[in-house]
């Protein structure tokens, strides 16, 4: 597991250098983060699922706890999301918009992690798949913290705050003891393989996510800037609230 660990590492850097953080740097508003709050929808709801799925396909494998503790740890934070969007004064997608052509790209990679899911897999490759999701919560959680802490710090956020960041850093898998424990996990040749084309999909997945949210937050940036050279007033959160 430590080579695969450190493949992960590699992919964390290169999505680091991803356009969408000095988006969310240099944001001037709320509403670029707001609207990429609302165009992100499909990615809470569908995750509570992936590590549901996840768990009831890893039983009897040996490696129960750490996907089990992971599931539990994330419980309950799409309603965060959906609370978070109510604060920014964006109405949720509606049923008909999730499924159309604005949002599919979302919706694709969405599809693309759930088919990790359903990949006959080993015990030790369904850990894999967790070790290659959790690092990239930990770099979006970090950087959008840090903007809504910036151009809105009177919003009551959860999702997007950066308590969420300390649950995703508290997490079990990256505990020292369970650390170790995963230190001593070792994969075939077969497995490792797999398991390092799953972490290339995975990671091509998150750059494709993040280049979609990153286009959404660009419109509105434009937006943005060509109201304060109209009027000097930047843009709020409700400006870009809209109706089912």
């Amino acid at each position: 597991m430590r080579q695969l660990k450190k493949l992960i590492a590699s992919h964390q850097g290169d999505l680091r250098k991803h356009p969408i953080f000095q988006l969310m740097e240099t944001s001037q508003s709320a509403g670029p983060i707001a609207e990429m709050a609302r165009a992100l929808a499909w990615w809470p709801m569908v995750f509570q699922d992936v590590l549901r799925l996840n768990v009831e396909r890893i039983r009897g494998s040996g490696f129960e706890r750490f996907a089990e503790y992971h599931r539990d740890e994330d419980s309950g934070h799409d309603r965060w999301y959906l609370d978070d969007l109510r604060a920014f004064s964006v109405e949720p997608p509606s049923l008909d918009e999730l499924f159309c052509g604005e949002f599919q790209p979302m919706r694709d990679a969405c599809y693309a992690l759930l088919s990790e899911v359903h990949r006959d897999q080993s015990g030790a490759q369904r850990v894999a798949l967790l070790l290659a999701l959790e690092p990239t919560g930990h770099v979006f959680f970090e950087r959008i913290s840090a903007a809504v802490e910036r151009v809105c710090p009177e919003l009551p956020l959860r999702y997007f705050a950066r308590t969420h960041l300390g649950v995703e850093k508290d997490h079990d898998l990256f505990a020292e003891s369970t650390n170790a424990d995963l230190e001593k996990v070792l994969l075939s040749d077969a497995e490792r393989r797999a398991s390092e084309e799953m972490v290339t999909r995975v990671y091509r997945t998150f750059a494709d996510v993040f280049s979609y949210l990153s286009d959404r937050m660009q419109t509105v940036a434009r937006s943005d800037i060509r109201e304060l050279h109209g009027t000097g007033v930047s843009a709020r959160p409700g400006q870009y609230a809209r109706s089912s």
